[in-house]
């Protein structure tokens, strides 16, 4: 999924899923690289990601 830049704006649910997607892949990047604490604040707000898409309902 890429962000979309142009007037079309994504719903907040398809923008806390991109946020929740890039945010694990930055986390295991940041684990690999042995950046532990940058690790654990990327998977914080992977998780908050999470929560605000299943709280939000499909299309807000």
């Amino acid at each position: 999924m890429r962000p979309d830049l142009g007037p079309a704006a994504r719903s907040s649910r398809d923008t806390a899923q991109y946020i929740e997607t890039m945010a694990k892949e930055m986390k295991q990047l940041a684990a690999r690289a042995d950046l532990g604490f940058l690790a654990y604040l990327l998977a914080m707000v992977e998780d908050d990601a999470s929560a605000t898409v299943r709280r939000l309902a499909p299309g807000d």
